[in-house]
């Protein structure tokens, strides 16, 4: 991508940095579930019926939703072989409610000042 391309489209220098590297980008918690919305509108319907009935996608309004949801797949993935779709659910999911933690923790601490 052109410096160019930078400048005027930074939703493409985002997209370059994965899933991954926006939830480390996203600076507020809104962004967060906002990429959260996003993960979940790339899952096909074909992997979400291969996922057990409490772990298909739900309504996401806040962190504690995000944190929820995260726990309940890790629930799933630890008592044994999910499928691929349940362990990159997981993940990204465990790392949006750490990144929302961490964002939250920040903007208490600026409140408390």
């Amino acid at each position: 991508m052109s410096i160019q391309e930078q400048k005027y489209y930074p939703e493409l220098k985002l997209r370059a940095l994965g899933w991954q590297g926006q939830l480390e980008h996203a600076d507020r918690p809104e962004a967060v579930l906002s990429l959260a919305r996003d993960y979940f509108a790339q899952i096909s319907p074909e992997e979400v019926a291969q996922l057990p009935e409490d772990c298909r996608p739900v309504r996401l309004v806040d962190a504690d939703d995000v944190a929820n949801y995260a726990f309940e797949l890790a629930r799933h993935q630890a008592v044994g072989d999910g499928p691929e779709v349940l362990q990159k659910l997981a993940t990204f999911f465990a790392d949006a409610s750490i990144r929302l933690s961490q964002l939250l923790a920040a903007s208490g601490e600026e409140a408390a000042r």
